[in-house]
């Protein structure tokens, strides 16, 4: 059987209230703010070197951004700061490619309004809002395609990005922030704003992670302590008072150590070495259980958690199983349970998810990387944060197409790429050429981009050796176009015959103008309902696909 598919060209997070910057110490009370002394220094004395963390999927204040396979970089949902990185500012519901990172990247952070990404080689690339400096390159000026960290001698191993400030660890165990600093969050004993990375006081060496809230925040040290710097107004540095601090302070103690930190809007948390999550800080007032100024342990889990993630008012921990829970508040599903809840002050499993292989919050919404290489999300959806058309936020998981998620993940190419220009891309070949051997659902997908003003005539053709295996591959055989997500009218396509040389073929065609936005999956989908022959081999039923994935141009 022969398929052809040808396109012509022709065709905010609810924040607390800000906290003065006094330079004067309040009272010692709990409920007081105060500006706490820096604990003493950490210094490399290991000589040990760290490898670079692979980051590949994160989350940030409604954009979404993952690491491919072959080292690039793919965003969708919010964009008016240009944190999708692919040169515009529109949202994109859809997988985007932002700016090439020149070694590959090998691991994303992704902030409220700007996302950073390591490069293989160690450089730190960043684009998206600047009002602050958060991107590093010394200037204020927003960027919507990578630009390189200045003055970063150091390679980076990790990078913790919040709002409007990003941290790098280095390979050397010291800590370097730049952006906004409002509330010390840079850690260099200043208030001062900073458009190139500064040494976090005290924290030359001896760190193996970082993370990053609104506001502050975490060092986790190799001998399993934590420091933390910024705004503490809600307890979330973990020093038993409400307070900022411009330098590290010794954060809550761990008798079993500490493995790794997460840091959210004015809550951290912390995973022990004997499994344990504890959390310190406030999830806000949908989750008056969360506030505490000591560690408290999260009790509720049915696997022993693995990984722990923090959004602006919500937590998810994934389990060895692949499962995820997530507690917190829920008023636009972020918890994934299904459930409507406002809130959950307990862990709630998140519905129907297994097979989580890495996972991230946001502002209000998570993502899961599954196992077999698909991305899950939940959560809200105001800007398409979840990569998904549904106009509201959902309280369920949603997946991405599985089709574009498999091809971009799992690294499968298409046979040829589509090449603009006015005339028609032929692409005919067999499904165990074009599909690459795989069971369904099979993928096949293209890039291509056009202009706002062109009009694209969108055809597909199954084939058989002759007219009667073709009547009875067609009976058990349907064909579906489909433009993001929504099925195009059975009225606006046309059939007609088109056989290939001596092959007895049936067409499909629609044609397509009027763009509105910068980006498009074009979809065709064939479903077998049975088993079919086309003379020469038989094809399993199952779901098969072609995906054109289109950016448009003004």
């Amino acid at each position: 059987m022969l398929l052809a598919g040808c396109g012509s060209k022709a065709l905010t997070p609810a924040y607390h209230t800000p906290v003065p910057n006094t330079a004067a110490a309040a009272t010692a009370a709990d409920s007081a703010v105060t500006i706490r002394a820096a604990t003493p220094p950490v210094e490399n004395t290991s000589g040990t070197v760290l490898a670079i963390v692979p980051v590949p999927l994160s989350a940030g204040g409604r954009h979404t951004c993952m690491t491919t396979r072959a080292g690039e970089i793919r965003c969708w949902g919010g964009n008016e700061s240009g944190q999708l990185g692919n040169g515009t500012t529109g949202t994109a519901s859809l997988m985007v490619a932002a700016g090439e990172i020149p070694e590959g990247a090998a691991a994303v952070a992704s902030g409220t309004d700007h996302t950073c990404a390591i490069g293989a080689d160690g450089k730190v690339w960043c684009w998206g809002g600047n009002g602050k400096g958060q991107l590093g390159d010394g200037a204020a000026a927003d960027r919507s395609v990578p630009a390189a960290v200045a003055a970063l001698e150091a390679r980076a191993v990790m990078l913790a990005a919040g709002k409007s400030f990003t941290c790098a660890l280095t390979e050397t165990g010291g800590v370097k922030c730049w952006g906004w600093n409002i509330r010390g969050q840079l850690g260099d004993g200043t208030f001062a704003d900073r458009a190139l990375p500064a040494d976090v006081n005290g924290l030359s060496g001896g760190v193996i992670a970082i993370a990053a809230g609104d506001e502050h925040a975490c060092a986790l040290l190799a001998a399993g302590s934590i420091r933390c710097w910024g705004n503490g107004s809600e307890g979330q540095l973990g020093t038993g008072l409400r307070q900022i601090s411009n330098l590290p302070v010794e954060a809550v103690e761990m008798p079993e150590g500490a493995v790794e930190i997460a840091a959210g809007g004015s809550y951290s948390c912390a995973r022990t070495a004997v499994g344990k999550i504890k959390c310190w800080g406030s999830m806000g007032s949908l989750v008056p259980e969360s506030d505490s100024l000591a560690a408290r342990e999260v009790a509720g889990f049915q696997g022993e958690p693995v990984s722990i993630h923090v959004g602006s008012d919500f937590a998810c921990a994934l389990d060895g199983a692949g499962g995820v829970a997530c507690w917190g508040a829920n008023l636009l599903g972020q918890l994934g349970d299904g459930s409507g809840a406002d809130s959950r002050s307990r862990p709630v499993a998140v519905a129907g998810l297994t097979g989580a292989a890495a996972l991230t919050a946001g502002n209000a919404h998570a993502c899961a990387l599954l196992q077999n290489g698909g991305i899950a999300c939940w959560g809200d959806n105001y800007r398409w944060q979840l990569g998904n058309l549904k106009p509201s936020s959902s309280s369920i998981p949603l997946g991405l197409d599985p089709a574009v998620l498999h091809y971009y993940y799992s690294g499968i190419e298409a046979v040829a790429p589509m090449a603009n220009g006015p005339q028609k891309y032929p692409s005919l070949w067999s499904l165990t050429e074009g599909f690459r051997g795989l069971t369904a659902p099979a993928v096949n997908a293209y890039s291509a981009s056009t202009s706002r003003n062109d009009t694209w005539e969108w055809d597909f053709t199954l084939c058989a050796t002759d007219q009667p295996r073709l009547d009875a591959l067609l009976s058990n055989t349907q064909v579906s176009f489909i433009i993001n997500y929504l099925p195009v009218s059975p009225n606006a396509i046309l059939m007609f015959p088109s056989n290939v040389g001596t092959r007895a073929c049936r067409g499909w065609k629609t044609v397509l103008s009027g763009w509105e936005n910068h980006a498009y999956e074009l979809a065709i989908l064939f479903t077998f309902t049975a088993e079919v022959f086309d003379g020469e081999k038989s094809y399993p039923e199952g779901e098969y696909w072609q995906i054109i994935l289109l950016s448009v141009k003004d």
